[in-house]
């Protein structure tokens, strides 16, 4: 269900607004309001020296920010440290709060072409970013990119041609686990169930989030489909590193 108070502002790189965008996805197809400010290749620290980020914070419109770093482009010389990660997390996530809104995490995948920076040292920065910030996170790169469930599910590719951007059908459950990670945010009466992912995800591809992407014979299984990920990428991370099911 759409929610008309709900005012969500995006910040980061081509991972949030590869096509259709993460932004598009929670405006045009589940009604509510979105913006973005984004930078193709920008790491948050790039986003914060801008300054236009957060000029947008601080204009108050917004009610939730989704903060989505990309680590392997960090310089490899910080020795696996990413301190200009946290650094800009908790500036961003400061300044989210002092504005009134709720920040949060959006955690992307690692990369075959950047294999210095793998998909655990990118987990273990966000757990500790979530932990010593207490912000909630939406644990993407656990279900896309070469280390992420993906070849576990029937899903197929998540990533285009150059092994680093999602498809349509990985935007969309990038989009299913912020919303995820927003609702359980709000608590017990408002937690994402399996059931709601699927709902939201019928309800994205009807309204064509899915354009150019792989034709799929059935709305109803490709939404049970990307729900099931989601759930599986959110339960491996409340037990990262151990796998649930191990």
């Amino acid at each position: 269900m759409a929610s008309s108070s709900r005012r969500t502002l995006f910040v980061g790189n081509s991972l949030t607004y590869w096509k259709p965008g993460l932004d598009a996805i929670f405006r045009d197809c589940w009604g509510e309001a979105a913006g973005s400010v984004v930078q193709g290749g920008a790491t948050l620290q790039v986003l914060w020296d801008a300054g236009k980020a957060l000029a947008a914070i601080r204009s108050g419109e917004f009610t939730h920010v989704v903060l989505q770093d990309d680590l392997p482009e960090y310089d490899r010389s910080a020795g696996g440290s990413y301190s200009g990660f946290h650094k800009h997390a908790r500036l961003f996530a400061e300044a989210a709060r002092e504005s009134g809104a709720t920040p949060m995490l959006l955690m992307t995948h690692s990369y075959e072409r950047l294999r210095h920076c793998r998909l655990d040292g990118v987990a273990r920065a966000h757990q500790e970013a979530a932990r010593v910030l207490e912000l909630a996170v939406a644990p993407a790169g656990l279900c896309i990119g070469y280390e992420g469930l993906a070849a576990s599910t029937k899903l197929g590719e998540l990533l285009t041609r150059d092994k680093e951007h999602p498809t349509p059908s990985g935007m969309l459950l990038e989009a299913l686990l912020v919303r995820a990670a927003i609702l359980d945010g709000g608590g017990a009466k408002s937690a994402a169930s399996l059931e709601q992912l699927e709902a939201d995800a019928q309800r994205a591809i009807e309204a064509g989030a899915l354009v150019g992407g792989a034709p799929h014979s059935s709305t109803e299984a490709l939404a049970k489909l990307l729900a099931a990920s989601a759930h599986a990428g959110r339960a491996w991370w409340s037990t990262y590193p151990a796998r649930p099911d191990g």
